[in-house]
């Protein structure tokens, strides 16, 4: 019946010239601005993965960081009088070798001094600029902000796809997930009757037709429940 119901919803818009916009199931919007929304974060996992790493190769000490610079510049010098005293091409690219390999040394103990455990913060406040996309991201609770942005050009659109409430609640009118439809005309005045009429009988027309040609529905009063609902 729900795949009934969606091709319903398209062909209906469709049919009326409406334009489907695919808006983002991640945003970064708060659209409605009163519900609870689902975040999307890449923190969680990284600061546990920095914990365990913390916990295998314990951050070294300031005085590990400082002999390993020590050794840097001894290799350096060690490269440097090789080549002032015009040695065999062998013996500086040995040494070169050991430089390389020093300084590899050195730059993994000063990444590593940096990892801190936690969640990173700055002022208090969680740090999300070295978040996934640098900023709060929420899975979407509707997509009228970026449709509305079409419908200013194309003048009638609408989108239907998965919206997501994280409500606290666990009543039949509060759902998790669910699929929501937003038409959008732009410069519309109150003579358009038959424009707003449009979104007034989609949805209990559709459910009309899928009763009447549903046998798995056969019997239910679809739209008579949807009513009740409301």
């Amino acid at each position: 019946m729900s795949i009934m119901l969606v091709r319903w919803i398209h062909t209906f818009f469709q049919k009326h010239s409406f334009l489907y916009i695919h808006t983002p199931i991640v945003t970064t919007s708060d659209c409605e601005g009163a519900g609870e929304m689902f975040q999307v974060t890449t923190l969680i996992g990284d600061a546990e993965k920095v914990e365990k790493e913390l916990i295998k190769n314990p951050p070294p000490s300031e005085a590990d960081i400082e002999a390993a610079k020590a050794l840097v510049k001894e290799k350096g010098e060690a490269v440097a009088q090789l080549k002032s005293a015009k040695a065999g091409k062998a013996e500086i690219t040995a040494s070169v070798a050991e430089l390389n390999k020093a300084k590899e040394n050195l730059s993994r103990l000063e990444e590593q001094s940096k990892l801190k455990p936690g969640i990173p913060q700055k002022d208090g406040k969680i740090h999300y600029s070295q978040d996934i996309f640098a900023r709060q991201a929420f899975f979407t609770v509707s997509g009228q902000l970026q449709v509305e942005t079409y419908a200013c050009v194309v003048c009638s659109v609408y989108t239907f796809g998965p919206t997501f409430c994280a409500e606290h609640s666990h009543t039949s009118r509060h759902l998790v997930e669910f699929w929501m439809m937003e038409p959008e005309i732009a410069f519309v005045d109150l003579k358009m009757d038959k424009e707003i009429s449009i979104m007034e009988t989609n949805p209990l027309d559709g459910i009309d037709g899928i009763d009447r040609k549903n046998p798995v529905a056969n019997g239910i009063d679809s739209t008579s429940l949807v009513r009740s609902a409301n």
